[in-house]
């Protein structure tokens, strides 16, 4: 067990006191000697001791002891934990199914249910995780005890229930509770559930609870698909375009990323000092990594122009804003983004990195060097780098961001310079298109 180490040939029990306990008890952990030298004779004083000092642990959190009272209690709760396992242990108790488990429920009367449990673990893990971990915590917790069919003790949950549970999830609709129910949820969000169980079993353990975590080495199902990544397409990004009218911030980012290929992260993390010119007045995009914004790897860190296309809406909307651009961090942007993307019902595999992907065919297709393109992505050793990385390298870049050219932005260009040309033809300006006697007649015109 985690609660026993040994020193100078005895074995000792040693429990860490969670942080707000230490804080107001004025000790950092508790240890004591075990009679025994054996590990597997000392599991179950370990296992009623660490009941002990959890349930010192409660009084003092819910205010029933008084710090001062709960500093001398300890002392007290370990001798008499430590008599209650020999007692226990001269029972054979040991020859149960979960002996430590077994041990502990004798002692103190009572087994830990599975909700109670998890709200302990819930309370421990508070004071060392950001509050959306807190809320995955929460979450995971219930939907456990659901496919459980139930609140269940502890020490009765079996490899083959995890099973059963890791099939189920596995098989789960997306988003069920809000209408949106197409294919089954990501490899990624089941990988962190049963990540997240196999933590909480394993604080189990160490509690005493169960003499074993039943969810080691329980692998994720074999048949679950490999989503294939592409970009989107012209109408695709039309539509999505459209339905972020009422968005102009998640509009903007969708808007750089299609031009520039740059990952959501680098978008949301931008400073105003990341935003430079070139010796032509050309916004430029110079990511490095910063207190707001940590890259990929060590060649995300690159220079990105940014084309005429998206420059004048990046360079008014950073002249309404402070220093951070951005107010949403990447998660709550990429939320919004693929709840935009599912109400619209496009494909599975469209996401917000789909933009990037989007922008590496574009450029294939338009001939671009592979080195180039790698070198715009932030995807190269440190050789390509190095190559594209002086004033000539960001001139490549530029040229080939140049390129881009989408459905929505051309229809646009096009009724401008359609404008532009009407205007410049009536005085003589687009002389391609005008006949001598067109020219004469407007060149009247202005004479008179």
């Amino acid at each position: 067990m985690r609660y026993l180490e040994a020193r100078e040939g005895h074995l000792y029990f040693r429990l860490v006191l969670p942080a707000d306990v230490a804080a107001v008890c004025g000790q950092r952990a508790v240890r004591y000697r075990l009679p025994v030298d054996n590990r597997r004779a000392a599991a179950p004083f370990a296992a009623l001791m660490s009941a002990a000092v959890d349930g010192i642990v409660r009084d003092v959190r819910t205010g029933v002891l008084s710090p001062h009272e709960a500093a001398r209690r300890f002392g007290t709760a370990l001798l008499a934990a430590r008599d209650a396992a020999a007692d226990l242990a001269r029972s054979s108790p040991l020859r149960l199914r979960h002996p430590v488990a077994a041990v502990v429920a004798g002692a103190s009367g009572r087994s830990m249910s599975l909700r109670d449990a998890w709200q302990e673990f819930e309370v421990e893990r508070k004071a060392s995780v950001a509050a959306r971990t807190l809320v995955e915590i929460r979450s995971v917790g219930r939907r456990l005890i659901a496919a459980l069919g139930g609140d269940t003790e502890v020490c009765a949950i079996s490899r083959p229930m995890l099973v059963r549970v890791r099939d189920e999830w596995a098989r789960e609709a997306p988003n069920a509770s809000k209408g949106v129910a197409v294919g089954c949820i990501a490899r990624g969000t089941l990988v962190k559930r049963m990540r997240l169980v196999g933590t909480f079993l394993r604080w189990c353990v160490e509690r005493g609870w169960l003499d074993r975590n039943p969810a080691e080495r329980i692998a994720l199902p074999d048949e679950s698909p490999q989503i294939e990544r592409r970009g989107f397409t012209d109408a695709e990004l039309r539509s999505v375009f459209a339905a972020l009218a009422d968005d102009p911030e998640t509009h903007l980012l969708t808007r750089l990323a299609t031009y520039t290929g740059c990952r959501l992260g680098e978008l949301t993390g931008l400073r105003r000092i990341d935003v430079s010119r070139d010796d032509r007045q050309r916004l430029l995009l110079r990511l490095q990594p910063h207190d707001g914004r940590s890259l990929k790897s060590k060649s995300s860190a690159r220079t990105v122009p940014v084309p005429t296309a998206i420059a004048a809406e990046l360079e008014a909307w950073l002249k309404s804003r402070g220093d951070a651009p951005f107010e949403r961090p990447a998660p709550v942007a990429s939320k919004r983004f693929n709840r935009v993307l599912r109400r619209l019902n496009l494909p599975r595999e469209l996401v917000f990195h789909s933009l990037r992907h989007g922008v590496a065919e574009r450029l294939r297709t338009a001939g671009v060097a592979r080195e180039l393109i790698a070198s715009i992505l932030g995807h190269v050793n440190g050789t390509v780098t190095d190559h594209y990385a002086g004033p000539h390298g960001v001139e490549q870049k530029r040229a080939a961001l140049e390129l881009l050219h989408y459905e929505q932005d051309r229809r646009s260009t096009e009724r401008r310079d359609d404008g532009a040309h009407r205007a410049r033809s009536t005085c003589g300006m687009v002389r391609a298109r005008t006949t001598p006697s067109d020219t004469a007649s407007c060149k009247d015109s202005q004479d008179r």
